[in-house]
């Protein structure tokens, strides 16, 4: 039975929901204990609300929470409750305003009296905000999510903290406070998780500030120049607080802006390589092993070539860590003149997986692997291809055009 929920859950990765319906209904009839029922009656919950069969997923996601009460599953009830509010809570259903999002609100204040410290809090608090400014609550919503933020930051949690802590930010926002104020606010707190869990978050408000299209171009200077500042402050603030994986991987990739401080970097790659979260973990290896080859010392490229072949090996399922990943290790490759390998990597990065971040670059360093050894008319060939494709992409068709 629990073999055919495992494979049931598979298919819902895969996307495969029709599946997922056909092995749930083989499975409807068989006695099964209560915790394997809830779980079961969830995951159908979740299948129809993909599907769209809101009255469906409603009945499951209800039949899951009163058998996980009744049976004192209190794990299960949590979940189920999270996913409940989740449903409820959506703004938008089938491209529409939700009317119904405040049927969240008495599943979001038993969660909180009963789960407050649970590791979906964050998650909880973030989800039922719109239903909370829709019931005239916001401030209400605002208090308590700002205290499972630093609870779970105190607790050093990852699950969900970065969405919360945005969603906080946007709420005070929402509620009528200024980002200067906020910021203002921030600067004057004295360094924490919690301090800089708020700091990064405020960052990514003003990122989307400056990503937004209508925005004068005075104005996205000011944005940028803010944006730096916050991360500058960020930087000097982290040296004495442990921080989450995420902003962790932020810092260092900001201190890899035009490939610069990759030895700054390495050190919050490292610490991000300690996260709980395995995705978390693998941004950190796939970074680390750029900052080492950004050094450039023979060992520093040696040890970035051993990561990115674990890496390789590791993210077969993932396909945009994996690109990538490939791409990273031609660089390396290329920095070891390792041509007959590049030659092969980089084949199978255009041809085989049909890979399109840094296309261009990985098309050079192929012609480049065929010229250096000797193979002059595969070079040729490629180097015309980068030029006729990528005239435009001067870093390439240049050196391109000066071999043909």
């Amino acid at each position: 039975d629990h073999a055919q929920y495992e494979l049931a859950m598979l298919d819902f990765e895969a996307a495969s929901y029709q599946q997922v319906q056909i092995r749930l209904a083989a499975m409807k009839n068989l006695d099964l204990v209560s915790a394997l029922q809830v779980q079961l009656d969830l995951l159908a919950a979740r299948t129809s609300a993909v599907l769209r069969e809101r009255d469906a997923a409603e009945s499951s996601y209800l039949a899951a929470l009163s058998l996980a009460r009744s049976s004192q599953l209190l794990d299960l009830e949590q979940e189920v409750l999270f996913y409940l509010i989740a449903f409820y809570g959506r703004e938008d259903v089938a491209g529409e305003p939700n009317l119904e999002m405040e049927k969240c609100l008495p599943y979001y204040d038993a969660f909180f009296q009963k789960f407050a410290d649970s590791a979906y809090a964050p998650q909880v608090a973030s989800v039922a905000m719109p239903a909370l400014k829709l019931a005239g609550e916001l401030q209400r919503g605002i208090d308590t999510l700002q205290l499972v933020l630093q609870s779970a930051s105190s607790a050093s949690k990852e699950a969900g903290v970065r969405n919360a802590a945005r969603t906080l930010i946007w709420a005070k926002i929402d509620s009528g406070i200024k980002l200067s104020e906020l910021k203002l606010e921030f600067e004057a707190h004295p360094p924490s998780r919690f301090a800089l869990v708020q700091w990064f978050a405020l960052a990514e408000v003003y990122a989307a500030g400056l990503e937004q299209a209508h925005l004068t171009w005075g104005r996205k200077l000011r944005y940028d120049a803010i944006l730096r500042s916050i991360y500058a402050e960020l930087s000097l603030r982290a040296k004495t607080v442990e921080l989450p994986a995420y902003i962790d991987l932020a810092l260092a990739d900001w201190y890899l802006t035009d490939e610069n401080f990759p030895h700054l970097a390495r050190g919050h790659f490292e610490s991000a390589l300690e996260s709980e979260l395995i995705g978390q973990r693998m941004l950190a290896s796939l970074g680390l092993a750029k900052s080492l080859r950004i050094s450039a010392t023979l060992p520093d490229l040696q040890h970035a070539q051993r990561i990115l072949s674990e890496l390789l090996e590791r993210t077969q399922d993932d396909m945009p860590l994996l690109e990538k990943s490939m791409c990273e290790s031609i660089e390396v490759l290329s920095q070891l003149e390792s041509w007959d390998i590049l030659t092969e990597r980089a084949k199978s990065y255009l041809i085989e997986n049909k890979f399109d971040y840094q296309r261009s670059r990985v098309w050079y360093l192929l012609a480049k692997s065929y010229d250096l050894r000797g193979l002059s008319e595969d070079a040729m060939a490629n180097y015309s291809r980068v030029f006729a494709g990528y005239t435009r992409v001067l870093a390439v068709s240049a050196p391109s055009v000066a071999r043909l």
